[in-house]
């Protein structure tokens, strides 16, 4: 019998590096967005849709990193080389987002005099949410937070987590909304009409 071809092993490790670069991409597409739509981020309104607008300029560079990865991992399953893991890429991102949980715990303990002031840093790192921290409070002050308004801007980067492993659960099934959308807006082709036909007076 043949053995089977070795597969390079691709770690969590290696794919939540991969991750973190295209994360760190998303943030700066992100701030760029931010500082754009300062104008709008005046209103609740305004506030929600830059939100919107934000975290879907976000997702492009996340969404198509991890979707590739559960492609990818699609692909090395079915050849027997791993087994399946619907929620590796929450695991990955978990991994990923390791540097941002230290920050939401020094955000924390800022509230309680034991670490400076960072929410301006905070919001910078986490640009992709920033106009959702300024919903829930927007000054930078830290006796402005309420406790619960801090340990709810901490949770906020659960988020980019949600998208990361959603997105690997899509590829891992070969699944692309986008393509979806594509070939079901395609216009059928239009059959050509056949011309009436003239009945002879005579």
């Amino acid at each position: 019998m043949k053995e089977k071809p070795k597969v390079k092993e691709i770690t969590m490790v290696n794919q939540a590096l991969g991750l973190l670069g295209a994360h760190a991409g998303g943030v700066v597409l992100s701030l760029i967005f931010c500082l754009g739509l300062s104008g709008l981020m005046t209103s609740v309104g305004g506030l929600i849709t830059a939100q919107i607008l934000i975290l879907l300029v976000y997702s492009f560079p996340t969404y198509s990193a991890m979707w590739d990865y559960g492609h990818r991992d699609l692909n090395r399953f079915n050849y027997g080389h791993i087994k399946r893991d619907q929620f590796r890429g929450f695991k990955v991102s978990l991994i990923s987002n390791i540097p941002v949980f230290i920050l939401s715990l020094l955000f924390i303990l800022s509230k309680f005099g034991l670490f400076y002031n960072i929410t301006i840093l905070y919001k910078l790192i986490n640009a992709e949410i920033w106009p959702l921290i300024n919903l829930i409070q927007p000054w930078a002050y830290m006796d402005k937070f309420a406790i619960w308004q801090v340990f709810l801007v901490a949770l906020l980067p659960i988020i980019p987590i949600f998208i990361a492993g959603g997105a690997y659960i899509l590829g891992n099934h070969d699944y692309s909304p986008m393509q979806k959308l594509v070939y079901k807006n395609k216009k059928k082709p239009v059959k050509p009409k056949t011309p009436p036909t003239i009945k002879s007076k005579y």
